[in-house]
């Protein structure tokens, strides 16, 4: 089916399903999906819609904003929107080229829920081929008569559990200057680390690991940085006993402000609450 709206250019495509019963109880499904080309008029805002979206964008750059959160995606990366938040929108700042689809299903909310707690919503489809590989199967099945509802649910989950677990990415890191970097972050992260002196450690310059980095690993050496202290901060705010501003020193924060902002950032709440969350 032809897509007719504003900023979507002809030639664009949609595809319309109504998922079954089944599928809807059982399987991750999708209900519509596409493969568009936008110009720089496209912007779509809603106060809440029941579904997710996954974008692959293959040229040109977009923007979208959810959670409180702005966030851009460009050439080769996947981009992921919660469209239950309110509001959330999201444009096309170029000429650009996407496959999306909207989905839902049983885990979704779970899913989300880790998306949400790492504060990351774009990936490096270089870092991430199987979950590209899944959004260009949901979209090959959606053109299909009769879908096979079983087979888009095994894309929709090979891009989520693709990416639901990016600090699993830095430890398969296939590139051995990353690897090595991601390790001594994993032992030294209390330490007062700079991208630049992570560089020096590995003999490259900055700008060349920070690009070695997001391509092995679809995150920055200071994301990666911040996925480690974020995540020991946790385990030690489990102590009830241990005043937040030792958690902040102990995972390396230049001060307890900086910590509650990017831990408050990164997993939508403060310290403290996070403290008195039931587990």
């Amino acid at each position: 089916m032809k897509y007719k709206q504003d900023g979507v250019l002809p030639g664009s495509e949609i595809y319309l399903h109504m998922p079954s019963e089944f599928a809807k109880s059982a399987l991750f499904y999708v209900e519509e999906c596409g493969a568009c080309a936008l110009s720089e008029d496209l912007f779509i805002q809603r106060p809440w819609f029941d579904m997710f979206e996954a974008f692959y964008i293959k040229k040109g750059n977009m923007e979208f904003r959810c959670l409180g959160r702005t966030y851009t995606a460009g050439p080769g990366d996947i981009a992921l929107l919660d469209c239950k938040c309110t509001p959330h929108y999201f444009r096309s700042l170029t000429y650009s080229e996407e496959e999306w689809f909207h989905f839902n299903g049983y885990a979704c909310e779970k899913y989300f829920e880790i998306f949400r707690e790492t504060g990351q919503f774009v990936y490096s489809g270089e870092a991430f081929p199987a979950a590209v590989a899944g959004i260009h199967s949901v979209i090959e099945e959606a053109r299909r008569t009769p879908v096979n509802e079983h087979r888009v649910s095994v894309g929709v989950a090979t891009v989520l559990a693709e990416l639901a677990a990016p600090g699993n990415a830095l430890l398969q890191a296939n590139d051995p200057a990353v690897l090595e970097t991601v390790h001594y972050m994993e032992g030294h992260y209390a330490e007062g680390l700079t991208v630049a002196a992570l560089a020096a450690r590995v003999r490259l310059s900055q700008a060349h690991l920070i690009r070695r980095f997001k391509k092995a690993t679809g995150s920055t050496p200071y994301e990666a940085l911040l996925h480690i202290r974020i995540r020991q901060a946790k385990k030690l705010l489990l102590d009830a006993t241990l005043p937040v501003e030792d958690v902040s020193a102990a995972c390396g924060f230049n001060n307890v402000g900086s910590f509650i902002r990017a831990f408050k950032k990164t997993v939508q709440m403060t310290p403290l609450q996070y403290r008195k969350t039931p587990l």
